[in-house]
């Protein structure tokens, strides 16, 4: 992250998890934020150290039934991980 900070002028971020296919390999599988095999607090903390300021963008790969519901779902989970990491780093 100390090499990558000097260029780095905006994160994206998405979560999955491991699933077998049908053939018994095993793939990513994207899923909600927070849900998955991410670990959220320390990257925003990792984020928080080094005072990024930039643009956090949110990529939704999986298949939601409520597509607004998701991303405002994904949306709060973001706000509340810089919300805590930022605030502990002041």
């Amino acid at each position: 992250m100390r090499l990558a900070i000097p260029k780095l002028k905006a994160v994206t971020v998405r979560d999955f998890t491991w699933n077998k296919d049908a053939q018994g390999v095993w793939k990513a599988t994207p899923c909600p934020l927070g849900q998955g095999m991410v670990d959220w607090r320390q990257f925003f903390a990792a984020l928080a150290r080094v005072r990024f300021v930039g643009p956090i963008t949110i990529e939704v790969r999986y298949q939601p039934k409520d597509e607004i519901g998701a991303f405002r779902q994904d949306l709060d989970f973001v706000r509340k991980q810089v919300a805590a990491a930022y605030g502990a780093a002041v």
